[in-house]
């Protein structure tokens, strides 16, 4: 009995479909592979490309805007131990610096 069901089994529509269908899938899968490493590929291509492209360009630079300097007087009164009070000059430069954005 086991031997004639396998015997109905084969001359099935059903089985040879599937067989068929599973066939195909198989035969796609090759493409399908060959795609991905075309892909992998010219990835690949890519990267170096641009590592190329930024070693020949100058590196990442900094832009400092406008340096404005101006000098002042500062006066300060202090009080001495005896009460007087005594005039300091004191000179300074301020520099002011604004760093842009890269």
């Amino acid at each position: 009995m086991a031997n004639q069901e396998r015997i109905t089994m084969l001359k099935s529509v059903l089985f040879w479909k599937m067989v068929t269908l599973l066939g195909l899938m198989i035969l796609l899968l090759i493409p399908i592979a060959e795609l991905m490493s075309v892909i992998q590929e010219r990835s690949g291509y890519r990267q170096s490309v641009v590592g190329q492209v930024s070693e020949s360009t100058s590196r990442a630079q900094r832009i400092l805007g406008p340096v404005i300097v101006i000098p002042y007087t500062e006066r300060q009164e202090k009080r001495t131990r005896q009460g007087r009070s005594r005039s300091i000059r004191c000179v300074t430069i301020a520099i002011c610096c604004r760093k842009a954005c890269r």
